[in-house]
């Protein structure tokens, strides 16, 4: 989505709670398939302009409470950003929520002009991140997509039997 600011806030909030409500409720007897499910909510903070707001997080919070998701702040740019920067902002972070996960950044390697290399970071927690939830709703998804099948099938079934006995030419007499 876009960047969240003051003057975008509410239309923000809106568009992305309707995009949330098509993806994740399902309605009776409706399988939505694993692939078309949210299952992460990762927010990005450039981590060297070091800013983030506890309204920022409370929607986080509600987004993921609302929508079962897992979330995590994801802190970019961690390549640029000075040591005080990114400890100031995780500091914020937790000071106004203990159990947020925080996902260190650098997604390009590059060499500074004082001769420091970076090497990209912070793929492997992200990926960690996306996976854990992703197996327990897929696995929730094949459950009862395997169940609503099997019922189809004995529905079926039920329908042919009646069907065979309907149409037979014998009687008990």
């Amino acid at each position: 989505s876009v960047g969240l600011e003051a003057n975008n806030f509410r239309e923000w909030n809106k568009k992305l709670d309707e995009f949330l409500s098509k993806k994740q409720v399902k309605t009776y007897g409706s399988v939505i398939p694993a692939n078309d499910i949210i299952h992460v909510l990762f927010y990005t903070i450039n981590a060297a302009s070091a800013r983030v707001e506890e309204s920022e997080l409370k929607i986080l919070n509600d987004i993921c409470l609302k929508y079962e998701l897992s979330s995590a702040i994801i802190l970019t740019n961690c390549d640029v950003a000075t040591q005080e920067q990114i400890d100031g902002i995780e500091s914020v972070i937790k000071k106004l929520d203990k159990n947020l996960d925080i996902i260190r950044v650098c997604s390009i390697s590059r060499t500074t002009r004082s001769g420091k290399e970076t090497k990209p970071f912070g793929k492997e927690p992200a990926l960690e991140k996306i996976l854990a939830p992703s197996y327990e709703k897929v696995g929730q998804s094949l459950t009862t997509a395997v169940c609503e099948n099997i019922i189809n099938i004995f529905e079926k079934i039920r329908d042919d039997v009646n069907r065979k006995i309907d149409n037979a030419d014998i009687s008990i007499f």
